[in-house]
């Protein structure tokens, strides 16, 4: 009793502090609705009791009730969704299509129904976009991507641009970090294209060969110079960031997921490590690396990985993965976003129309591969 009398008296003179009166205090509904200014945000709540889309806009929030979702089923969806990668590649591209589609008949299309995004938007107006913020189990799955894209249905990506958030304070600190001036960024590009244990990525030299190359004023760590504390020496210098290196989830402790570098064994680069950083100038980050995104069913609602402590850490834009990602295709993907970032200087940074477009383009070449594509997803501002 005397030790929670003692943290009340320490939290009213904190609050007592100017710009503190909220600390530990909920969000006000305003401060929540005020950052769907652009674009609606979308937490899709999934429990025992019952499944809803809580539909936050500038003018208030809205409940659509998916009464197609139930928590049994995610857990099966995610269930099959991981074996399916146990089981080879025809038998992923089948499971990952049936989730797409399962996707979009319970949460996507129902939600798009409600805002009234049903009709792909004209080519020469900006895309309307949309903020996921998926509850549970939910969060281990590619809504980004649902859709019929088998059979010509409808497709979440034809219509709109999704971004994922963990929460709606989350994306506030992410814009509180977002910078307006369109100077060179600060790049830093760190590759292992080869691993102790783990197999080669031939793709990540090519990433890092292109990236070097596109800005030359880059700081490249390949190999052998890719150490966790070169790594952390630079990020503060750093507005951009690009990996291209393994990832590597933790289970029974997610903080300890971390990235793979030359001196992973002993010292790895943790995602604690990432999440106790305070970056000023970081503004852009690429985890173009394996399960970057994901993080386990026990803790889903911590969103404990990798991308996340990026966020922490500053970055106000991260692209990152929710599985393997295929090595050939690594250095394509990231040839096209940068190069649509680069040439894009005119306003605010957007990550997520250059990956909108580039899941989009790979689709189209690859549509009947939706582990080369489905992937990626883009949070933040």
């Amino acid at each position: 009793m005397a030790l929670a009398d003692e943290l009340d008296a320490v939290t009213d003179r904190i609050r007592a502090l100017p710009g503190m009166e909220r600390f530990l205090r909920p969000p006000l509904l305003t401060d929540l609705t005020a950052q769907a200014h652009e674009g609606p945000i979308v937490y899709v709540n999934v429990s025992r009791h019952r499944c809803d889309a809580l539909i936050i806009t500038p003018d208030g929030v809205r409940s659509r009730a998916l009464d197609g979702l139930s928590e049994e089923n995610v857990s099966h969806r995610v269930r099959a969704l991981h074996t399916a990668f146990t089981e080879g590649r025809l038998a992923a591209e089948h499971t990952i299509h049936d989730t797409l589609e399962w996707l979009w008949d319970t949460v996507a299309g129902p939600v798009l129904g409600e805002l009234g995004l049903t009709t792909e938007p004209p080519a020469d107006r900006p895309w309307p976009r949309i903020w996921w913020a998926p509850v549970g189990s939910l969060s281990l799955l590619p809504l980004h991507a649902a859709g019929h894209h088998r059979d010509g249905g409808p497709v979440l990506l034809d219509r709109v641009v999704s971004s994922t958030t963990p929460t709606i304070r989350a994306l506030g600190h992410a814009r509180a970090g977002r910078r307006d001036d369109r100077d060179e960024p600060r790049m830093l590009v760190v590759a292992m294209p080869h691993t102790p244990d783990a197999p080669d990525l031939p793709g990540a030299q090519a990433e890092a060969d292109h990236l070097a190359a596109l800005l030359p004023g880059a700081t490249v760590l390949v190999g052998a110079d890719a150490t966790r504390d070169a790594v952390l020496d630079a990020l503060p210098a750093s507005g951009w960031a690009h990996f291209a290196c393994h990832g590597y989830s933790d289970p029974d402790n997610p903080s300890d997921s971390h990235l793979a570098l030359h001196d992973h064994d002993p010292a790895p680069f943790r995602v604690l490590d990432l999440s106790r950083l305070r970056l000023r100038n970081a503004e852009f980050a690429f985890l173009s690396a394996c399960d970057t995104a994901r993080t386990t069913a026990r803790l889903s609602d911590e969103a404990i990985h990798p991308l996340a402590a990026f966020q922490i850490a500053g970055f106000s834009q991260v692209v990152g993965t929710l599985w393997r990602v295929d090595d050939a295709v690594a250095p394509a993907f990231s040839r096209q976003i940068y190069g649509e970032l680069i040439a894009d200087r005119s306003g605010a940074l957007c990550a997520s129309a250059a990956v909108h477009r580039t899941v989009r383009r790979l689709r189209t070449t690859y549509p009947n591969l939706p582990s080369v594509w489905a992937a990626h997803v883009h949070a933040g501002a």
